[in-house]
C-alpha cells in the first residue's frame, strides 16, 4: 500500500504541513482576514499577524 501512496504527488514541504495541520496560514494577510474569524493568525510583508473578524489585520 506504500508504494500505491507513494506515487499519488509530491512531497509536502514542512510549511505546507502546518497550514494542514493547523499551523499559520503563510497567505498574506489582506486575502485570508476578508473572510477568516478573529484570531486566524497569517503573514504580511514577513511579519505574524492576526485577523481582527472585520476583514483587516493587525500585527504582532
Amino acid at each position: 500500500m506504500k508504494k500505491t501512496l507513494s506515487n499519488l504527488g509530491k512531497e509536502l514541504s514542512k510549511q505546507d504541513q502546518q497550514s494542514i495541520n493547523g499551523g499559520i496560514f503563510s497567505f498574506g494577510c489582506s486575502n485570508v482576514c476578508k473572510t477568516a474569524k478573529r484570531g486566524t493568525r497569517c503573514f504580511q510583508d514577513g511579519y505574524l499577524a492576526a485577523c481582527d473578524g472585520r476583514g483587516g489585520f493587525v500585527y504582532y
